[in-house]
């Protein structure tokens, strides 16, 4: 959605994509990983005014100017802070089947090389002692997935002509649909069709871990390129090379079950919260 979105013309969208800022403030943030060490998540928060504006200093004359942080949602500090220094900021949710997240996020961490393919069940068993020993948020998988609580909080605080709720399965079913209704709740034009043809952020098992980190991480060769090939082409590129080079795991009938249960009431007090039948998530 971040990267749709920020292909409008009267859009404007942080160069950096999560900067977290509202979650945190002024806060240095200490979270840990496997093995005690620090978290590398740490380092991408943007804990200071002046860097967070920096952020935005090439708009123009774009209508809208946003980012795209998805800790907000969960966080109870980063609502309050968006009202007391926005407080006519238009928000945006989007909500996945709450199995799916949860798998999908730990295959991010697997992708990222934080997590061992084939421990899915072994993560979940961890995550209370993870939560504890203050892992970061990318590893509370279940945590992350009872929506009811965070969406009824924005709700109860800003009016419904501000804050909008989207499901990723009409995003998927028909992405140019559901960017045309977003840009009419942010009062653009409706009209104007992204080019929804790259998916971005792909998680999976990559086949080869130097082929992955060739693509991700800097390096002298794709350097040479920059300045002989437009941007647009280097990111397609990079884009789908990367997703060529993942695996996605099929996630184990059993743990779905488990975890549907796990979600259960959630899904129903959150369906009720937002008039959304979301019995789809209970299969």
């Amino acid at each position: 959605m971040y990267n749709y979105a920020k292909q409008h013309p009267q859009i404007y969208m942080s160069r950096e994509k999560e900067p977290y800022y509202f979650a945190f403030g002024e806060e240095t943030p200490q979270f840990r990983g496997p093995n005690g060490m620090p978290s590398p998540l740490n380092k991408l928060i943007v804990n200071d005014f002046d860097a967070y504006l920096k952020l935005f200093q090439d708009v123009k004359n774009e209508a809208i100017i946003g980012e795209a942080s998805p800790l907000y949602l969960y966080s109870e500090k980063a609502c309050n802070n968006i009202r007391n220094q926005i407080p006519d900021a238009r928000l945006v949710a989007i909500l996945r089947d709450p199995v799916e997240r949860a798998f999908s996020s730990y295959l991010h961490m697997v992708r990222d090389g934080y997590e061992q393919p084939a421990k899915f069940v072994d993560a979940l068993n961890d995550e209370p002692k993870r939560i504890q020993e203050g892992w970061g948020w990318l590893f509370q998988y279940t945590r992350l997935s009872r929506y009811y609580v965070h969406v009824k909080r924005y709700k109860e605080i800003f009016p419904e002509h501000q804050f909008r709720v989207y499901m990723f399965s009409d995003f998927q079913r028909n992405p140019v649909r559901t960017m045309r209704d977003l840009f009419e709740f942010l009062s653009i034009d409706s009209n104007f069709s992204p080019d929804v043809s790259l998916q971005h952020n792909i998680t999976g098992v990559p086949r080869s871990r130097a082929i992955h980190r060739f693509l991700t991480e800097p390096h002298a060769i794709k350097n040479l390129f920059k300045p002989l090939i437009p941007e647009r082409w280097i990111v397609w590129t990079l884009v789908k090379l990367r997703g060529l080079n993942l695996s996605k795991p099929t996630l184990d009938a059993d743990v779905r079950h488990e975890l549907i249960d796990v979600f259960k009431e959630d899904i129903l007090r959150l369906q009720d919260l937002i008039d959304r039948d979301l019995s789809s998530w209970l299969n």
